[in-house]
């Protein structure tokens, strides 16, 4: 009995002393790290090819995650992912540039079990896309440069002043026909002529309010319409043509649906 329990421990000791020489003095050993992201902490589960290493809350900083992943995995290959949200792919740019592999998923396209649907909190995700990201069972999406993301912002901020300039030429017609004023056949269209802009500045009503209220909402399409042509996207904002760039042509054509 006592020689059967001395080999049992001696084939345990074997076993965990090759894992842990494999584990540190190779460098083809793999370290998952899962992450969810969020604005003021982050949640990280990290597990390498034999054990689970830890699961625990730190700030928001790519550069002291570094360190940490440096300091207790120093000669591993390092694979990360998160699930990308409003915090963007800042964190995915900076791991790639320190060449790890760099996962990030679509919160749709994660599995998960019923009960982390019911039950989720920030641990339970970050432990759950580290297993998945070992088990090879994440989507990546594409993750765009950081001039890729400005020039979104830009199609964005232009799409958002075309949606507002439409909204408030639809308050003033609105108004019109809240207080039984026809707009005539030639002006009542999608074109904001000058004719048009002049026959609303000379629509008489009954009080000063009226007068004003009119007079102060033709000002803020003015102003939208000047900023649409301010922000265009063009050649001299870009360097590049947008239509003979096939990387910012389905940008341009994205947000040109969103517009219409």
């Amino acid at each position: 009995m006592l020689m059967h329990k001395y080999r049992l421990h001696k084939w345990c000791y074997r076993i965990f002393s090759a894992a842990n020489n494999k584990c540190w003095n190779a460098n083809d050993t793999k370290v998952f790290i899962g992450i969810d992201i969020h604005k003021k902490s982050w949640s990280v589960s990290i597990r390498t090819d034999f054990f689970d290493h830890k699961t625990f809350s730190t700030p928001p900083d790519p550069e002291g995650l570094y360190d940490y992943v440096i300091a207790h995995f120093p000669r591993h290959d390092v694979s990360i992912t998160y699930e990308v949200g409003s915090c963007g792919f800042n964190a995915g740019l900076y791991f790639l540039g320190l060449g790890w592999q760099v996962t990030i998923v679509d919160p749709a396209d994660v599995p998960r079990m019923d009960k982390q649907n019911n039950q989720m909190t920030d641990k339970i995700d970050s432990r759950n896309l580290c297993k998945q990201l070992q088990k090879n069972n994440l989507i990546a999406i594409h993750i765009p440069t950081e001039e890729q993301e400005q020039f979104r912002s830009l199609l964005r901020q232009q799409t958002n002043i075309t949606k507002e300039l439409r909204r408030v030429k639809s308050h003033i017609k609105g108004m019109l026909l809240l207080h039984g004023i026809k707009i005539p056949a030639n002006y009542d269209n999608a074109n904001w002529t000058i004719e048009f802009k002049t026959w609303l500045s000379d629509v008489k009503w009954s009080s000063t309010c009226g007068t004003e209220s009119m007079q102060s909402k033709p000002r803020t399409p003015d102003f939208f319409h000047t900023e649409y042509l301010n922000i265009g996207v063009t050649e001299n904002n870009l360097g590049v043509t947008p239509r003979a760039n096939t990387i910012l042509r389905p940008y341009i054509i994205e947000r040109a649906w969103i517009a219409i």
